[in-house]
């Protein structure tokens, strides 16, 4: 009967040592007791597999440090609902974020494309498209994983012949547009004068970065990026291929 009672006193005060710490007896006897200072800890792992556990905290608590929904699928620990991964508080933006600050993240210009290829007939309509479309880089900023999405908003076209012009879309080829060759189109231009023209395009990025969990968040102003320049012979035609004889379609290019 001593012993017994001997026993008892022992699991008790060992009991309280634990309440003591901020731990359950649960939790010290699966070795996931923490104590930083007498600030509350709380784990969102388990001893064995790091990022198999989960949180422990009451979601219906109000002095929980979290709400249903919070995103905590990559933390390590909880310190006062803060995320903390290998001990380190994970950093949020107090400033803006700008272009020098995502200056790792390369938007891809695309190519820049024309029909005919490489050549254009005086006085007739030269189609010019380009490939660039909004894409998504992924690297990192702020020290942690982030996703940058580049969105072309304004195409600039420098024809070589003294003209230019700033378009809104990219542009497609006369099939895709359902547009007979050698038909206007919203991106096409037309050559008055024989010669060799380089034409080349600058394409203008809208930026928006998105840090794990995170929503969206736009950066301020936009970035230009040069695409390969295209080469062109531009000269008088008596005959051009057409899909029909000029005999059964006299309306058609070069006829």
């Amino acid at each position: 009967m001593v012993g017994i009672l001997l026993l008892a006193v022992m699991l008790l005060n060992g009991y309280l040592a634990q309440v003591a710490d901020g731990c359950s007896p649960a939790v010290t006897n699966a070795g996931l007791c923490t104590s930083v200072n007498e600030t509350d800890v709380t784990l969102g792992i388990n001893g064995s597999d790091p990022g198999s556990g989960s949180d422990t905290s009451n979601p219906d608590d109000a002095s929980s440090p979290l709400a249903p929904g919070d995103p905590v699928d990559d933390c390590v620990y909880l310190l006062n609902g803060s995320c903390l991964v290998d001990g380190v508080t994970k950093p949020t933006p107090t400033e803006p974020v700008t272009w020098s600050d995502i200056a790792t993240f390369v938007p891809t210009h695309g190519d820049a494309g024309m029909e005919p290829n490489g050549w254009a007939v005086i006085g007739l309509p030269t189609n010019f498209f380009a490939s660039s479309a909004p894409h998504v880089q992924d690297g990192v900023l702020l020290g942690q994983a982030a996703a940058v999405r580049f969105t072309p908003v304004s195409f600039h076209w420098d024809y070589g012949d003294g003209t230019s012009a700033s378009l809104a879309t990219a542009g497609s080829s006369w099939a895709q547009l359902g547009v007979g060759e050698f038909g206007e189109t919203p991106t096409s231009h037309v050559f008055r004068t024989a010669g060799n023209y380089t034409v080349t395009l600058t394409v203008e990025f809208a930026a928006e970065y998105q840090l794990v969990g995170l929503p969206w968040t736009p950066i301020a102003g936009t970035i230009e990026v040069a695409a390969a320049p295209l080469t062109l012979t531009a000269d008088t035609a008596n005959t051009v291929l057409v899909n029909r004889e000029c005999t059964v379609n006299p309306p058609g290019p070069g006829c």
